[in-house]
């Protein structure tokens, strides 16, 4: 939910201008320190593609960032950057570790990642909305607190200030983060809700938590042999809960938890994932259109079709299933940035996607027929487990029950 600030903060934002065209050098000073998340500049002596891009950017991203141009060849002096855009950290948060500023020149279609990642510093800040951004850079390390940078700022500060002399010894190897109290909640077990003294969780590499026991405490320490223990891997993160291991039999390969990092993110493939629930009306529909797409892409060695019952598996970080079914595409040596897939779920735009996003032709034949299966009947089922469907068959989806959650 928002705060009254957040939504005063919100409104701003989206008055006037996604991009703002800076013209003096006091107006670059107050705008590099007026917001509580990153600000970014695009820095242009000239029309380019990347210019084009961050226009796009900052008119699709202005609700949770501020956007300027700096066009004037001084102000562009002052920068120090040409034909870039500058990721400006916001005030409250820069320290002596590490710089106030991150720098992008790459290509276009890179940028929309860079301003999303920006806020992974060398410990950030993770919120609901932020985690994905996070957890892709595994292992992480997530310090939750009451964190208060107003009311409680000394000891947010001295949290946090231990977090950044470890991180500083320890980064990129592990990812660092701290979050509220809210995260605590998020990630820790039931026991532990009434904890406001620092906690850590740790997602391990292969995307399991890991919850350090409340006893012991924080300190620099403490953290130091939390974070050896991570990269020695004394540090076991494991599913809460996971199906047997399946005998694979059909095209369809079917996962569990504790195979999904040998199927699903095993590099050297590309693969495909549905979470589904058994209870869920739209997952049984799509039965057929998955079986056939499995059978076209039967000829394809580098690509796995899978699928996972979300409702007896723990799904690991960063995937999530909000609704049933959810589709997600795993390119081969980029595990850690899975892609949601968002269209209609229809054959053509499933090979459309995996197309787009895999950066090679990936081979798809005629279907066998015996993959050409009418659907089968939804399970009966009471309402608290099925949850709610709505929409069209190919577009709708079934929400999580109290129990799928």
């Amino acid at each position: 939910e928002r705060s009254p600030k957040d939504l005063v903060r919100y409104a701003l934002n989206m008055l006037g201008d996604h991009a703002k065209v800076i013209k003096s050098e006091e107006e670059l000073n107050k705008f590099t320190v007026s917001d509580p998340e990153y600000m970014f500049v695009g820095a242009f002596s000239e029309d380019t593609d990347l210019k084009k891009e961050f226009l796009l950017q900052a008119e699709s991203l202005r609700e949770y960032f501020k956007f300027s141009i700096v066009t004037d060849p001084e102000l562009l002096k002052k920068i120090g950057q040409t034909n870039a855009v500058v990721g400006y950290q916001p005030e409250f948060l820069r320290s002596k570790w590490e710089p106030s500023f991150k720098v992008f020149a790459g290509e276009p279609f890179d940028l929309k990642n860079f301003i999303q990642s920006a806020r992974v510093d060398l410990v950030g800040i993770i919120t609901k909305k932020t985690t994905a951004d996070f957890e892709i850079s595994r292992p992480l390390l997530i310090t939750t607190f009451d964190i208060d940078f107003e009311v409680n700022k000394k000891h947010t500060n001295y949290v946090r200030n231990r977090l950044l002399k470890v991180a500083s010894e320890y980064s990129p190897r592990v990812t660092f983060a701290m979050g509220n109290l809210n995260m605590t909640h998020f990630y820790a077990p039931d026991d532990r809700y009434n904890d406001t003294s620092p906690l850590l969780t740790v997602i391990t590499k292969e995307g399991w938590e890991y919850t350090v026991p409340k006893e012991v405490e924080f300190s620099l320490d403490n953290v130091k042999q939390v974070v050896e223990d991570i990269l020695s891997d004394k540090i076991k993160g494991k599913p809460f809960k996971t199906d047997d291991v399946p005998v694979q039999k059909k095209r369809v390969k079917k996962v569990v938890a504790t195979t999904f990092h040998d199927i699903v993110l095993d590099e050297s493939k590309h693969a495909l994932i549905e979470f589904y629930s058994p209870y869920c009306s739209h997952c049984k529909q799509f039965i057929p259109v998955y079986n056939e797409l499995a059978s076209r892409a039967r000829e394809e060695s580098g690509l796995v079709i899978a699928k996972m019952d979300a409702v007896s598996n723990s799904l690991p970080r960063p995937f999530e299933s909000r609704g049933f079914p959810t589709i997600y595409f795993v390119p081969k040596g980029r595990n850690s940035r899975p892609i949601k897939f968002e269209e209609s779920r229809s054959i053509d735009n499933l090979i459309d996607f995996m197309q787009t996003h895999s950066k090679e032709d990936l081979k798809f034949v005629e279907p066998e027929e015996k993959f050409l299966k009418k659907p089968e009947e939804p399970a009966e089922t009471g309402e608290e487990s099925a949850g709610t469907c709505s929409g069209d068959a190919g577009e709708g989806q079934c929400s999580a029950g109290k129990s799928e959650l």
